[in-house]
């Protein structure tokens, strides 16, 4: 079974002769720990074509040190989601927890052996008073070889590697500032293998967008499309892998790109993009129930409090059988088929005549029906006062708002800060109806919940929870008067 490591380290490139600085005195770290010297060798693993290197992904099978085993690193931010598998004896075939995840990225090309990394590390631990391991300081002195056909003479090197176990700004900064000054660099890669083996990078195929001025309204919008197909490539290791926020990003990302087909559909070869946006949708559906759980369970917590375990035990229990259903989607033709669409889309966009007209013309008009939707499911929910009917009006209202947003967002280099503040309005008022959505729901299954367990102190909690609803239902009054101003509409003139 894979154990779940954040990596939060930073990497110094320095000179074979340069001394390792002064550790003490560094805040919070009252204990400087020197350990024994060891070595570490490590098989990295690819596809022919350095798929992974090419996503920020590296996968290798190390032996030596406390954490032998098979290692797998997906990027998140500025930091590292790693995934650890114990070894299997002798086996040099990585692990199908591993590869399961990578799916997504690789398919079906074989991974194989493309670089062995040897590491002499010195190591040096940073405590706490109480004992607590802060950070790691390593002096490593690296020999790293390519394996394979395009096989070269090794390189050799040394490096300066830190690693937190949390994020410390004021223990990090210091402690650059000490190795700067003794004449390391930053190192501009974040992994050893990058040092020997780089992979092309990926075609641009959004180009380079023209100026607002000038542009059409095909070239607006193509470079808004590349970014969220790219988005959506990179989160599905993360998904597979059950990152925290993943399937909430990746949701995201899905629901931009169904928005642009979507408002600008005249902009489009519709025979080709109408049955694209089902299978968004599609997708999007698929992670719906894993991220509504994901939202519930943390929910859930707060309110009860840990009133009773097994409440929580459900939940979660839930959670893993609707992402195990999602990543299940995710491995069929239907998704690899939607994926190779999305790339198609980018690489050879179906745009319709209208889309080499000049932008803002045609990207206005398709806003204003957007707007004039969102305005109409404003008015339907003002109409309806009883709570299900209104909750299912107020999400209406969300839906709405969240197009718009997305579809505002695109078209930012034409329209400006106007537009960029009026999104910035869509998106708080999409956090509004989005938690009071949430009270809702969990509002709904804290009354579940007490049927089955009567014995369960839930007044609380349902108490807190009408508050919220009500304090969401003013939030929202006072968004739809701010937006409702003829002043938050005057950059699409």
């Amino acid at each position: 079974m894979a154990t779940t490591v954040i990596e939060i380290e930073r990497k110094y490139d320095v000179d074979e002769h340069v001394p390792l600085p002064d550790l003490i005195g560094l805040p919070d770290a009252t204990r400087v720990d020197p350990q024994t010297p060891f070595t570490l060798s490590a098989t990295y693993y690819d596809t022919e074509d350095l798929d992974l290197i090419r996503a920020g992904i590296t996968l290798r099978r190390r032996t030596g040190g406390e954490d032998a085993g098979w290692h797998l690193k997906l990027p998140v931010g500025g930091d590292r989601h790693e995934l650890q598998v114990p070894l299997d004896g002798v086996s040099e075939e990585p692990p199908p927890e591993l590869t399961g995840i990578l799916r997504g990225v690789v398919r079906d090309r074989p991974l194989i052996r493309v670089g062995a990394v040897d590491t002499r590390r010195t190591s040096t631990l940073l405590r706490a008073a109480d004992g607590r391991l802060l950070a790691e300081v390593s002096d490593d002195r690296v020999t790293a070889r390519r394996l394979g056909a395009d096989r070269r003479e090794p390189e050799d090197w040394r490096e300066w590697e830190v690693e937190f176990d949390v994020e410390r700004d004021g223990l990090a900064d210091e402690l650059e500032r000490r190795l700067l000054a003794a004449g390391a660099q930053p190192s501009a890669r974040r992994a050893k293998l990058a040092r020997i083996l780089t992979a092309p990078a990926p075609v641009d195929a959004a180009g380079v967008a023209p100026k607002p001025k000038h542009a059409t309204a095909g070239e607006v919008l193509a470079p808004y499309l590349a970014t969220q197909v790219a988005e959506l490539a990179r989160l599905d290791p993360l998904v597979r892998a059950d990152v925290p926020d993943a399937v909430h990003r990746m949701r995201v990302a899905g629901r931009r790109v169904r928005a642009v087909l979507g408002t600008y559909r005249g902009l489009f070869d519709r025979a080709r993009t109408a049955p694209l946006r089902v299978e968004v949708k599609w997708l999007v559906d698929e992670l719906g129930r894993p991220r509504d759980l994901e939202v519930l369970r943390d929910r859930l917590d707060l309110l009860l409090n840990g009133e009773d375990s097994r409440i929580g035990a459900d939940i979660v229990a839930e959670h893993e059988a609707a992402h195990r259903a999602a990543v299940e989607a995710m491995t069929s033709p239907r998704y690899f088929s939607l994926v190779d669409s999305l790339h198609d889309l980018v690489e050879r966009p179906p745009w319709s005549p209208r889309a080499g007209r000049p932008a803002r013309k045609q990207l206005r008009a398709a806003l204003l029906q957007d707007i004039r939707r969102l305005q109409r499911a404003v008015t339907e929910a003002a109409r309806t006062s009883e709570d299900h009917d209104r909750a299912l009006r107020l999400h209406d209202v969300r839906k709405a708002a969240k197009r718009i947003r997305y579809s505002v967002e695109a078209v930012v280099p034409v329209f400006g800060a106007g537009a960029e503040r009026f999104a910035a309005d869509l998106a708080d008022l999409q956090d509004i109806l989005g938690d009071h959505h949430d009270a809702v729901v969990a509002h709904r299954e804290v009354r579940r919940i007490a049927e089955r367990r009567p014995e369960l102190p839930v007044a609380s909690a349902l108490s807190e929870l009408d508050a919220a609803t009500a304090a969401g239902e003013r939030a929202y009054d006072r968004m739809v008067r701010r937006l409702s101003k003829p002043k938050s509409l005057r950059w699409l003139r």
